[in-house]
């Protein structure tokens, strides 16, 4: 194998002559025709500048992508909610209670339907609906001066058979909705009921 060495004053032979190294190589015998060359390009003041000029534009385009990575990131972060904020809306969205209330026997059925239609005993993901705890007893209560009873008289101490009803709501806006739509459906002038605020264990 013949390794041709060309350094720059032969190169500037071979630029400035007729002679060319692939025609030379081919007018080779086949046997004779493994050959390498080994260039060393010249180094010149233009070639610098080039060369200075093409890392400068390279190191501009990196700098650019950098900001643009950046820039992306920050918009990333901003758009997305803080911990605390995604907590605290979790929070109120998961806040759970308990709704206890007491009614006529005869009442109970009509007064729950209206209670459960604002959304209360509905768990999350809809996966159960319309619950609650129904039990029976005896309520008693004495009307006084002032008021006006649906069962019994001013004075009079009065036992009733009532439903304690017991169910769980999901978040604050349901469970005022549900203690509404209680009053609205409830016979009684006073409506006996609770709400306590129920904790995940």
């Amino acid at each position: 194998m013949v390794v041709l060495n060309l350094p720059s004053l032969t190169r500037h032979i071979l630029r400035t002559s007729s002679f060319r190294p692939l025609t030379a190589f081919k007018q080779l015998p086949p046997p004779h025709r493994t050959l390498g060359i080994r260039y060393h390009p010249v180094v010149d003041d233009a070639n610098v500048v080039a060369y200075k000029d093409k890392v400068a534009r390279k190191d501009v385009a990196r700098e650019i992508q950098a900001k643009r990575a950046r820039k992306n990131r920050r918009n990333a972060m901003a758009s997305k909610p803080s911990t605390t904020t995604a907590a605290a809306t979790t929070s109120t969205a998961t806040e759970k209670f308990v709704l206890t209330y007491y009614v006529p026997v005869e009442n109970c059925k009509a007064v729950t339907e209206a209670v459960h239609k604002t959304g209360a005993g509905t768990w999350p993901g809809d996966s159960y609906g319309e619950t609650c705890f129904i039990g029976k007893g005896i309520g008693q209560f004495r009307p006084l001066e002032g008021a006006n009873p649906v069962i019994g008289k001013v004075g009079d101490l009065e036992f009733v058979e009532e439903s304690k009803v017991e169910m769980v709501i999901f978040g604050r806006e349901i469970m005022v909705a549900a203690v509404a739509a209680l009053k609205e459906a409830h016979p009684y002038e006073v409506v006996a009921y609770s709400v306590v605020k129920a904790e995940d264990t």
